[in-house]
């Protein structure tokens, strides 16, 4: 067990000192204190786990030159840049990402993370105003790169080219291959070039003459030699390409423990100003029961949350079932389910939700129709989908709908693989029905019944095991 606050423990002074100059120094109300004081420290039980990830990892590196101002690419090529990163976060959910800038000194605005939301406001953060940097220099990018823990080094830089020459390239080439980093450029600029204002609107000028700012061909060269390739600012960034090894990371648990001595100083304070009856201390285990009951589920539901995300969904799964029903707890469980493979378990819970809320219609109909489609019943799973895009616009269900689309239900293929030997034998009973059809008397009406022909329709559909047995032709 470990404190998050250790330095909590030093109100303890304070509480001693109020228990000496008090007139009612009274045990029950000092030790609640105590308690409290306990709890303000925050103990915690802590657990180290190592897990798989399959995420890759990516190193961004945004140049924040004052080239990056000129406005050939609109509304700047700084701006396009940051588009273009969040078209790549989105694209790529999975992925771990981490965020730099840099001109001539290079600066960590986002460790690796997978969560693409920390990257965004780091995105946001910056300011084209607080641009004043005139120069670009790869070289102390690529070193504070190798020193970074990651365990792939794809980097990914958008800039225009910034002062690479035939001299610095090698140099730059060299300390990429030495240190694993494989470079891959994203040209933020044009061949043509733009002028750069400053921030008072003129435009830049050097030696009396004026600055064109055009995209580096060498920035492209250095990509590729280092064993990366090079995309424009308007190319997609395809990076299903780039595989990494399988890494382990070390996730660090934490159980908070600090609502058992809060719940044992709240009790001694009922105690000191409440004169407790005995018939209620009768309820004493049947409010005991109670809180075991609903009092602790915000701790179950974050434990469970915590380990869900820490990629143990059997140990998420039973903390998410001491919770009390409700749709959250139960579309998580079924979420839990589905995540493990019981897709039997999860549409039986999806199916008894019931909520009169669109959107949470929307993700329960989105979720039957990904188990269809993990059950290979794609006709389902495009009912369901269909469904849930009448109640609004979803981009993942329609893509989801657009793989599915012309696939076939597993039933179907075997049925059409059985269907060219067992044609001649349908025929043949079919023959043998309407010649015993001709020998049957007319006037017999229950012997008329028993006497239809069965129609090829009606065996198709007892081959799919349902017919209507009223009508069953």
């Amino acid at each position: 067990m470990s404190l998050l606050y250790p330095q909590m423990f030093l109100l303890l002074f304070v509480v001693a000192w109020l228990y000496r100059v008090s007139n009612r120094r009274s045990k029950l109300l000092f030790g609640a204190l105590v308690l409290v004081v306990v709890a303000l420290t925050r103990p915690v039980i802590v657990t180290h786990k190592k897990q798989r990830v399959d995420a890759r990892e990516f190193i961004i590196a945004v140049d924040l030159s004052y080239s990056m101002m000129a406005d050939d690419l609109q509304p700047n090529r700084l701006e396009a840049s940051k588009q273009k990163i969040a078209t790549l976060l989105d694209r790529y959910p999975k992925d771990s990402f981490a965020l730099l800038a840099f001109t001539t000194n290079p600066l960590i605005l986002s460790p690796s993370t997978t969560d693409h939301r920390l990257i965004i406001e780091a995105l946001n953060s910056i300011k084209i105003e607080n641009i004043l940097t005139k120069g670009t220099d790869f070289l102390p990018l690529l070193k504070r790169v190798a020193k970074m823990q990651t365990h792939a080094k794809n980097l990914i830089i958008f800039s225009d080219g910034g002062d690479i020459d035939s001299g610095s390239l090698e140099k730059l080439v060299s300390v990429a291959k030495k240190e694993g980093i494989k470079v891959y450029a994203v040209t933020v600029a044009t061949k043509r070039g733009s002028t750069i204002k400053d921030k008072y609107g003129n435009l830049l000028k050097q030696d009396g003459h004026l600055v064109i700012s055009r995209a580096n061909p060498l920035f492209a060269e250095f990509a590729k030699q280092s064993g990366g390739r090079n995309f424009g600012v308007k190319d997609a960034l395809v990076l299903s390409e780039i595989s990494t090894k399988e890494s382990k990371k070390s996730a660090t648990i934490k159980e908070e423990l600090f609502i058992y001595p809060l719940f044992l100083a709240m009790i001694l304070v009922l105690i000191y100003f409440v004169k407790i009856p005995r018939k209620v201390l009768l309820l004493v285990p049947f409010l005991a029961n109670l809180s075991e009951a609903g009092m602790l589920d915000w701790y179950y539901i974050k434990k469970a949350n915590e380990l869900y995300e820490n990629g143990d969904a059997k140990a998420s799964l039973g903390y998410f079932e001491r919770v009390e029903p409700s749709f959250e707890r139960d579309f998580n469980l079924a979420l839990i389910y589905y995540k493990l493979g019981i897709y039997s378990k999860s549409k039986d819970t999806l199916l008894n939700l019931s909520t009169k809320d669109p959107k949470k219609k929307q993700k329960v109909l989105f979720m039957l129709g990904n188990i269809e489609a993990k059950e290979k019943s794609y006709a389902k799973a495009k009912q369901f989908y269909m469904m849930a895009l009448n109640l609004g616009y979803n981009k993942k269900i329609i893509e989801n709908l657009k793989i599915i689309a012309f696939k076939k239900d597993s039933y179907k293929r075997e049925q059409k693989k059985r269907g060219a030997k067992t044609k001649g034998k349908i025929k043949e009973q079919i023959k043998q029905s309407s010649k015993g059809a001709k020998r049957e008397k007319k006037g017999d009406s229950d012997n008329k019944n028993l006497s239809r022909v069965i129609g090829y329709k009606a065996y198709e559909l007892i081959n799919k095991g349902y017919i209507d047995e009223k009508n069953p032709w």
